[in-house]
């Protein structure tokens, strides 16, 4: 099954996602489904919608993505996810926990290395 995103653009070479787009459709085997959409993010959705609809298997070689796109970002049928999905999902939501709960510090600081130092300064009297 071949299935993707068909982006028009103008010009050369260029970045992943071109700025000067002037079309975009959903392909599946070699028939645009839709196509006009606006951006590439409603393309994708278009793309995810249409694969759900019709009840599209994945490509082979994405079906890992598109699995995790489904269960964990649109959080379609998230209860049946591959074991590998969950492992990700869980992976994901431990380190946003960390970053939004940083460990405390601890409450003894350590000894100061320089404490034998006598530090003086230009401007002292």
């Amino acid at each position: 099954m071949q299935l993707g995103l068909l982006i028009g653009c103008e010009g050369g070479k260029g970045d992943a996602i071109p700025h000067d787009v002037f079309d975009m459709a959903v392909v599946v085997e070699e028939t645009i489904v839709f196509h006009i959409v606006k951006d590439v993010a409603h393309c994708f959705a278009m793309l995810m919608g249409v694969i759900y609809s019709v009840n599209l298997k994945y490509p082979e070689a994405m079906k890992y993505s598109f699995e995790f796109i489904q269960k964990v970002v649109m959080k379609i049928k998230a209860e049946q996810a591959l074991a590998q999905v969950h492992g990700l999902r869980n992976r994901i939501h431990s380190k946003e926990d960390d970053e939004e709960n940083p460990s405390q510090a601890p409450t003894e600081c350590p000894p100061n290395p320089f404490s034998k130092f006598r530090m003086s300064s230009p401007f002292s009297r």
